[in-house]
């Protein structure tokens, strides 16, 4: 049976073939949100182990152990620990052990199976099911929106927390 360390792992997001990167808010209650946005360089995140649930860390130098929250807009955001909302994710219910691969397609769920969803600013063509497609993705729960279909690429597999880099 594999440890919690054994199931965590550095990794990038994209969704729709665009990166995943933290955008800024200044002078807005919403502060640090996630995009998914052309040209953009991805955001690395630790993709942690905790009570069943993958909690993620941002790990980029600008945000270095930020959490990636659900906000209390229902929006995905990256706040520090005592701002964050709702903290718990699934990954289409797999977990390292079950990740052949460094890349995956997966949906991700925040706690109690709650869909992530694409919401966004200004609209391209529309695709062959005549939706929208946003230029900048935002993501969200419980609206009805686009799901949102992640591109998961694994940079590093079996890392430890920071504050216990000699954990098992």
């Amino acid at each position: 049976m594999s440890t919690d360390r054994q199931k965590s792992f550095i990794g990038t997001l994209s969704c729709e073939g665009d990166p995943v990167s933290i955008d800024n808010f200044y002078g807005s209650n919403r502060k640090s949100l996630l995009v998914a946005k052309r040209g953009r360089t991805p955001t690395k995140f630790y993709f942690r182990v905790e009570r069943g649930s993958y909690v993620m860390y941002v790990r980029d130098e600008k945000h270095q152990g930020k959490l990636v929250n659900i906000n209390s807009h229902g929006e995905l955001a990256v706040s520090s620990a005592h701002e964050a909302g709702e903290i718990q994710f699934d990954l289409d219910s797999m977990s390292l052990d079950s990740m052949k691969t460094d890349r995956i397609q997966l949906n991700l769920y925040a706690h109690h199976r709650r869909l992530l969803t694409i919401s966004g600013t200004t609209s391209n063509p529309l695709d062959h099911n005549r939706h929208a497609i946003p230029e900048s993705k935002y993501f969200s729960v419980d609206r009805p929106q686009l799901f949102a279909n992640f591109t998961l690429n694994i940079l590093e597999r079996n890392v430890p927390y920071l504050d216990h880099p000699d954990e098992v």
